[in-house]
């Protein structure tokens, strides 16, 4: 099983995307990342991201 590891940072409430995510390799190598309006947002993105490129088959 690889290991990734998701950064999440949050702006400053009531900013428009104010929430910013990473997801990374287990090297530290940048897969993804985005802005997001909410925590929920940016959850769904990295879900989308993580079911496009496969990492949730395992």
């Amino acid at each position: 099983m690889d290991d990734y590891r998701l950064h999440l940072q949050a702006g400053e409430p009531g900013d428009e995307d104010a929430w910013f995510w990473r997801l990374d390799d287990a090297a530290g190598l940048q897969i993804a990342a985005s802005w997001a309006a909410s925590l929920a947002d940016a959850l769904d993105a990295v879900k989308r991201v993580s079911t496009d490129l496969g990492l949730d088959d395992a």
